[in-house]
């Protein structure tokens, strides 16, 4: 389960499971918006694929690390062993991404 709210009074992240049930959950997410614009609109669904491919790539501000006000990271099951997972990667060197 992946929970994210972002507002005026800071940002809220919840998750349960580990890197893979996170990764696939967000994966769900972007899908169900992308068939829900697709229904509305064709190509606003193509400009939205487009630009979530490219928001994604190396060198995206995605990527850029800074400090986020009023984070809240309410631990669930699983998500302190994704954050120590993803620290032991950087840590090795390994952070890249696998397709």
């Amino acid at each position: 389960m992946l929970k994210f709210e972002h507002n005026s009074d800071g940002t809220v992240i919840e998750a349960t499971g580990d890197m893979s049930e996170v990764l696939a959950d967000v994966g769900l997410m972007v899908n169900i918006l992308y068939n829900h614009i697709a229904d509305e609109n064709e190509k606003d669904a193509s400009d939205f694929k487009r630009a979530f491919t490219i928001g994604f790539l190396d060198g995206s501000p995605v990527w850029t690390r800074r400090d986020i006000k009023n984070l809240q990271v309410r631990t669930v099951h699983g998500l302190n062993e994704l954050l120590t997972d993803l620290k032991r990667r950087k840590e090795a060197g390994s952070g890249e991404s696998h397709s």
